[in-house]
């Protein structure tokens, strides 16, 4: 926006990207810098005052490996992984660049990010996810980056919708379903997986995607949610309650984007 003549006006085009852009997420913590995701695979995070790209991460349509008993050799063309497990001794191939890591588990990686979004209470790191999940977590640094999945954000029974971090409570995240549900993870508490569908779909096996959700900034358990066909509903995720709901005027209308006002 040009504050002067109060436009906006086109200032760069960034083009990294060769395939549709599937995500873009502005990082909470410096107004210069957002991350964006493609079809690709490939994750970017760009710095629009200096114009260009801070850091990039490409999928490998494959294997993701982390920490354990077992070493993974990287070379430009392939990597060759060896990790013995109940008596059977298992090989993965697939490109990636040079680097030697320890193994430990083998996790899919998501072919296309669908879903992405800064972790507030991380300035360096960025989560991602696909709608069959689970959630990845990014974490950029100046010698390094380092992917790993969420330790309990996974295995989902309906498809993952979006997601959203909590900014002021550490740690919880939130998913909507494409049956209408919700699943709640914090740190230190149990998680709550698919709950809390609209009422008029209890017991059946219909589906509404939540198309928005919002966390109240002031409230570290109140949560906007909208569903593709049965409007809005304000929930306590702590008790498991809604506390109230609003029916749209029209069965056509879907709620696509929700926002808290200051008051």
């Amino acid at each position: 926006m040009d504050q002067h003549h109060y436009e906006f006006k086109l200032r760069a085009i960034m083009s990294e990207h060769k395939r549709t852009i599937t995500a873009i997420s502005w990082s909470p913590h410096c107004p210069e810098v957002f991350a964006s995701a493609s079809m690709d695979g490939l994750l970017i995070i760009w710095n629009v005052i200096e114009r260009k790209v801070v850091s990039r991460l490409k999928l490998i349509e494959g294997l993701l490996l982390y920490t354990s008993c077992g070493f993974v050799w990287r070379s430009f063309t392939k990597v060759y992984t060896s990790l013995f497990l109940k008596e059977l001794l298992y090989a993965v191939i697939f490109p990636i660049h040079l680097q030697c890591l320890p193994l430990s588990t083998i996790v899919p990686l998501p072919d296309t990010p669908s879903f992405l979004s800064w972790c507030p209470d991380c300035s360096d790191t960025v989560t991602f996810t696909s709608p069959s999940g689970p959630l990845y977590l990014w974490t950029v640094s100046e010698t390094e980056s380092n992917v790993v999945p969420h330790h309990e954000a996974h295995n989902f029974l309906s498809e993952v919708c979006l997601f959203r971090w909590h900014p002021q409570n550490n740690g919880r995240v939130v998913f909507g379903h494409s049956d209408g549900s919700i699943s709640i993870f914090q740190p230190g508490r149990k998680s709550q997986k698919h709950m809390l569908r609209p009422e008029a779909l209890e017991g059946t096996d219909e589906e509404d995607p939540i198309t928005a959700l919002e966390w109240d900034p002031l409230s570290a358990a109140y949560l906007l949610v909208a569903n593709q066909g049965n409007g809005l509903r304000l929930l306590d995720v702590d008790s498991l309650t809604c506390i109230t709901c609003f029916s749209l005027p029209s069965i056509v209308m879907t709620v696509r984007c929700l926002t808290w006002l200051k008051t």
